[in-house]
């Protein structure tokens, strides 16, 4: 599922504003939203959230 970081920090490498996919298997992702980190994305707007977050990394990478 896809999450939108809501908190000041990075989860996951992504920035606050950002959309992020986690593995329920590997991150605890209950804590993650009481915790004010991340908040759920309904998954009618996950892929076009998606598109509009990619930005080129410096350097070149994708």
């Amino acid at each position: 599922m896809k999450y939108r970081v809501i908190g000041d920090c990075r989860v996951a490498g992504v920035e606050p504003g950002g959309v992020v996919e986690l593995d329920a298997a590997a991150v605890n992702i209950p804590a993650l939203i009481e915790g004010g980190h991340i908040a759920p994305i309904p998954a009618e707007h996950a892929e076009e959230s998606t598109r509009r977050e990619r930005r080129p990394r410096p350097g070149g990478e994708a």
